[in-house]
């Protein structure tokens, strides 16, 4: 009686591209995450299966409005002003059991969160929500996605 060999490679195979892609897949799926809060900057705005575009800063036209302000914007996108806080954001850790994207700013969380903050270290405000990092249906849908795909290609080797 023969052996199938072609079958006992091909699942042998399979096996080697499923163990390579359980160390990858976290790392993959933790850049992916990184970018979509990333491009939160470029459309100005929170993307959870509906977007939201943030709040206009003190100053700027709102409605056919001009508020006053003492400082123009220079027409710069909302948070960006040096690019500090978008190039903040790196993985933390990435692994099956949880991946952890993070910036190491004090006032990255007033903004993504809208909480109570000081400037200068002493007049007291409270900042508009500008949410750029968290849960995001559309986001999780985008990594299902791309697990599917990187499933797929290994069960079709």
């Amino acid at each position: 009686m023969s052996k199938n060999r072609g079958g006992t490679e091909s699942l042998k195979r399979k096996i080697n591209a499923l163990n390579a892609l359980k160390d990858e897949l976290p790392n993959i799926l933790a850049n992916d995450m990184t970018n979509f809060f990333k491009k939160s900057f470029r459309k100005q705005g929170w993307d959870d299966g509906n977007f939201q575009k943030w709040q206009p800063r003190k100053g700027e036209i709102t409605g056919g409005i001009a508020q006053v302000s003492k400082k123009s914007a220079g027409g710069r996108a909302i948070l960006v002003k040096t690019g500090d806080l978008v190039n903040s954001l790196e993985i933390e850790s990435a692994n099956w059991k949880r991946i952890r994207i993070k910036s190491d700013l004090p006032y990255a969380a007033i903004h993504n969160e809208g909480k109570q903050g000081l400037a200068f270290g002493k007049h007291s405000f409270k900042m508009p929500q500008r949410k750029f990092m968290g849960n995001s249906r559309t986001l999780m849908n985008q990594l299902k996605e791309k697990m599917e795909k990187k499933m797929n290609i290994v069960f079709r080797k």
